[in-house]
């Protein structure tokens, strides 16, 4: 009886193993509008020419949804923290015309990573450093196999364990 019960456990196992197979097969699988591009800019820059061309704003976006912080280095200074959200807007009325500012964008997700470095000053310059990683993607056919093939184990394991406690009943 010590026996079946085992068997009776192992497929329960065997459920729940082919329950998270199947959620995170199909869940792995990114929406089509998810965005996959690091981006980080400044507009308006103010120069010694144009010292007033408008509010310069600060775009930027991790490209995964990932949470995110932009820091700045104002030339002389140390790093200090901007914003923080997978991406946004925001003003930055202190850029100076003639100054060199260094914003970097880090991707915040299990740890601090990152993904571009942008200078601001006399010519602007954006280095993306990492791009974020897409989730691995497979074809439908390669997820209904493996689905009917976690299925096909399941219900192989309880046709044993039928059988097991069938010849089990018999003998005791």
């Amino acid at each position: 009886m010590r026996l079946a019960s085992g068997i009776f456990a192992c497929a329960v196992a065997s459920c729940a193993m082919w329950f998270c197979l199947f959620q995170g097969v199909s869940s792995a699988r990114p929406s089509a509008d998810t965005a996959t591009r690091v981006e980080l800019s400044v507009a308006p820059i103010p120069t010694t020419a144009n010292p007033s061309p408008g509010t310069p704003q600060v775009s930027w976006s991790t490209g995964d949804g990932s949470p995110g912080q932009v820091t700045v280095t104002p030339e002389g200074a140390k790093e200090v923290l901007f914003t923080s959200a997978p991406e946004g807007t925001a003003s930055a009325p202190w850029i100076a015309p003639g100054r060199t500012y260094v914003f970097k964008l880090y991707s915040t997700t299990s740890r601090r990573r990152l993904l571009a470095r942008l200078k601001v000053g006399h010519a602007p310059a954006l280095t993306i450093v990492a791009i974020p990683t897409s989730p691995r993607r497979t074809s439908a056919v390669v997820d209904r196999v493996l689905q009917l093939l976690a299925f096909g184990s399941v219900v192989l394991l309880a046709l044993l364990t039928a059988m097991h406690v069938r010849e089990a009943r018999s003998d005791g």
